[in-house]
């Protein structure tokens, strides 16, 4: 199962803006609901940044934690001040032009150069899949919970019991680096870094990503396959509302691949 942060944040933008509040609240709900009472949840970018505080704020449903492509937000006050104002103009853009001309510039930035490798059938299903945001959804999200709206985390991570996977695509440099940096404050940190691969590691790498989150969650949580634990991804990177999942089953990647994998004891 999934869950979709734009539509949560498009609610909430109604009433409330610029305050990452949702989170703690809203899943465990949810999980109040479907009679669950911890998960496995896994995040990609924005949605990476949801399961980290969610981690620190209600470690009671979480199992475990993977994550990609990810940080622990912005700890420099003047920083995050900047951010909350850019993503703000974003999302004026957004309501005053549309999805169609964010898609445009979105997809067009350097963090997601390496996507320009991807097949062409590739490409334009991801192009498909944005234009259906919704303008309203993503512009919420972005002033409720985009990286200037979310406290810093990195002074709590190193107090989450919870076994936590961090993963990055080796090109995508400042991500890799902020994996590294978690991992090491974490006691259950493990960092993989995916070979060729940008920022979504998940598309450029599928087989890699999907072996690697498969193992950690089999591996550190027994209890997943003994109860039958779900993992819940949380899908959005910046406003851009990409579905992240375990898709078809991948081709098995060679046995020597070279993932870079550093473990931290729990």
């Amino acid at each position: 199962m999934s869950v979709d942060p734009p539509e949560v944040s498009k609610r909430l933008a109604q009433r409330l803006e610029s305050r990452f509040i949702f989170l703690s609240d809203p899943e465990g709900v949810l999980l109040d609901a479907l009679g669950i009472e911890r998960a496995g949840w896994l995040g990609y970018s924005m949605g990476g940044r949801i399961c980290l505080y969610l981690g620190v704020a209600a470690p009671d449903r979480c199992q475990a934690l993977a994550v990609e492509g990810a940080s622990g937000g912005i700890v420099d006050e003047k920083e995050r001040r900047a951010r909350v104002k850019s993503d703000g103009a974003l999302a004026r853009m957004i309501e005053e032009r549309g999805i169609e001309a964010f898609v445009d510039y979105w997809q067009s930035i350097p963090l997601f150069s390496s996507q320009r490798r991807l097949p062409e059938e590739a490409r334009s299903g991801l192009r498909r899949q944005r234009l259906r945001n919704r303008a309203r959804g993503l512009a919420g999200s972005l002033r409720g919970m985009g990286a200037g709206a979310q406290p810093p985390l990195y002074d709590r991570l190193q107090s989450l019991a919870r076994p936590v996977l961090l993963m990055a695509g080796d090109e995508d440099t400042r991500y890799c680096d902020l994996a590294r940096q978690m991992g090491d404050s974490m006691s259950g940190g493990r960092v993989s870094i995916i070979p060729g691969a940008g920022h979504c590691a998940h598309l450029e790498q599928t087989g890699l990503f999907n072996e690697e989150v498969l193992e950690f969650f089999h591996s550190q949580l027994e209890v997943v396959t003994k109860t039958l634990t779900p993992c819940i991804p949380l899908s959005l990177a910046k406003g851009e509302g990409e579905e992240i999942g375990l898709g078809d089953t991948p081709k098995p990647p060679p046995k020597s691949r070279p993932v870079e994998t550093l473990d931290r004891p729990n």
